[in-house]
């Protein structure tokens, strides 16, 4: 009899500690922790977004390994700043900056069948004078402005800068379509970031991105005349740069005024 309550004690310690461990020690259920991002395809989350004044951005929740389906709830800590719109999926919002340049706010998504939560800083910053810009729009998670007036790319980089932003870059051909739409429309060339790097020398031929992404993808004017490179390559200077035509290829010329093309991130 001795030996049976022993082994029936031993069975029920043996129960609790399971439940223990699946509630990670604490008897209560584990919270999975929700992330924020701007487009379902992101893992990493973010912290911070920033928008521009009457600008609005898509937010999208997930919870790593929940427990149950996920049940999110949205809210702001400032409404006179960002306000909140739901989507018929609840996982989504769209979120607008109706405060001044400067501003900012908390929004906070709560997975209420899960128990995590997630917040993130809104800022409504970086957002340039529109008596200066044209808007392109917004392509994976970037806005794009066409600029209005003719600067060098020397002060159209320096702009772009001041703004929280930098001379466009292109990593894809859809980018570069995207990119081109307002350009193409105004039958004009304009300044992207790509500049001559001549610490090689001037024997060697080499362009860089300004932001320092990798140069994959290219799409210059002339690619038969030296296999996907700019035209007169024999003739390059250390200051030339590239600008983007009318028909979306690009071309390398020397500091002249032109338009050029901000991106925001």
């Amino acid at each position: 009899m001795k030996t049976l309550k022993t082994i029936l004690f031993s069975i029920i310690i043996l129960l609790l500690a399971i439940q223990c461990d699946d509630n990670n020690g604490t008897g209560k259920k584990r919270e999975a922790p929700v992330f924020i991002n701007r487009t379902n395809t992101e893992i990493l989350g973010i912290d911070s977004l920033l928008v521009g004044p009457g600008q609005q951005k898509l937010l999208t929740a997930s919870t790593f390994d929940p427990e149950d389906t996920p049940e999110y709830r949205w809210s702001t800590s400032d409404e006179n700043i960002v306000e909140i719109t739901a989507t018929e999926n609840n996982d989504r919002v769209y979120i607008k900056s109706v405060g001044e340049k400067g501003q900012r706010a908390e929004i906070t998504v709560e997975d209420i069948a899960n128990g995590g939560t997630k917040t993130i800083d809104v800022i409504v910053l970086f957002w340039p004078d529109m008596s200066l810009y044209i808007y392109i729009g917004e392509f994976e998670g970037h806005d794009y402005f066409h600029s209005i007036n003719k600067y060098k790319w020397g002060s159209a980089k320096l702009l772009c800068e001041e703004t929280g932003g930098h001379l466009l870059t292109l990593q894809s051909q859809e980018e570069n379509d995207f990119a081109n739409t307002l350009n193409a429309d105004l039958r004009e060339s304009a300044w992207i970031g790509m500049r001559w790097n001549d610490s090689l020398g001037y024997t060697t031929f080499a362009t860089e991105w300004i932001t320092g992404e990798t140069l994959e993808f290219t799409n210059w004017w002339r690619p038969e005349e030296g296999t996907k490179y700019p035209q007169e390559i024999q003739n390059y200077l250390p200051y030339y740069f590239a600008m983007i035509n009318r028909w979306g290829y690009w071309e390398n010329q020397d500091d002249v005024p032109a338009r050029f093309i901000l991106e925001l991130e």
